[in-house]
């Protein structure tokens, strides 16, 4: 995901001016939740979302407000690489900077072992 983060943060050219984002930590957590129940990965769960639920809130706890929404924006194309650039480039557009968007794969990536270790419980 982050080498699509980059290419995706590398194709948009514009500076973006920096500006704050009210974001709802709710409306992210279901996005989140939501984009991980679809996902190829949790085909083979009776029910996925208790651990996607888990998941979610691990990530939140990772994260700040504004972090917490980029990724609940990105998740929903975690399995489309030319559908997750395109969103980076739309977030770009609306204000948010390529740095950020990129810090926030980082996160994700850094709390998968978290979630694998503190949600597999949950796993049906």
């Amino acid at each position: 995901m982050r080498s699509v983060l980059l290419l995706a943060a590398a194709t948009v050219a514009l500076a973006a001016p920096a500006f704050a984002q009210s974001t709802d930590r709710n409306a992210s957590a279901q996005s989140f939740a939501r984009a991980c129940m679809a996902s190829p990965q949790m085909s083979g769960y009776a029910d996925p979302e208790p651990s996607c639920a888990c998941a979610a809130g691990v990530l939140s706890g990772q994260s700040n407000d504004r972090q917490f929404y980029i990724a609940g924006r990105l998740t929903a194309f975690a399995n489309d690489n030319d559908a997750m650039r395109s969103e980076a480039q739309r977030m770009v557009a609306e204000g948010y900077r390529p740095e950020e968007i990129l810090e926030v794969g980082d996160i994700m990536t850094r709390a998968s072992v978290l979630v694998t270790n503190t949600c597999s419980a949950f796993e049906r």
